[in-house]
């Protein structure tokens, strides 16, 4: 199962700050102990942007694999995902999103601004065992 389709639409998403009232308006809703429900909440809104049935089928399959990593994640990766994403779309900071193979779990988030432009942006790099791999599956 790819994670790579959820991706891309989550970087659709969360890098239009246009669109950010709406996605604003979802997250106040999502419980921040079930971060996971920031993709499927946010990404399957027919506010954020038409889909095809093709599309919508592939994101929803890739989100099952999105809150498989993330629900295999510690309660504290939990609360630094949510509230780093939330934190960010509420001060209209573009957000994009990554996933590499990894021993272990992993989340690194960082933000950084120009100075000179006042362009900001926060990068969310999720790590987890890739299913594929039968060494790591056998920990």
């Amino acid at each position: 199962m790819s994670i790579m389709p959820a991706l891309r639409r989550a970087n659709d998403v969360y890098a239009n700050v246009s669109q950010f009232e709406i996605v604003r308006e979802i997250l106040e809703e999502v419980d921040p102990s079930e971060p996971a429900a920031m993709f499927t909440s946010v990404l399957l809104d027919p506010r954020l942007g038409e889909l095809s049935e093709d599309e919508l089928g592939a994101i929803r399959s890739a989100i099952e694999g999105v809150a498989m990593v993330i629900e295999s994640w510690p309660a504290s990766h939990h609360a630094a995902l949510y509230a780093g994403v939330r934190s960010a779309v509420f001060r209209d900071v573009a957000v994009q999103f990554a996933w590499l193979p990894s021993y272990d779990n992993e989340l690194t988030i960082s933000e950084f601004q120009d100075r000179a432009t006042e362009v900001c942006g926060v990068t969310v790099v999720m790590k987890s065992r890739h299913a594929s791999d039968q060494r790591l599956a056998m920990d």
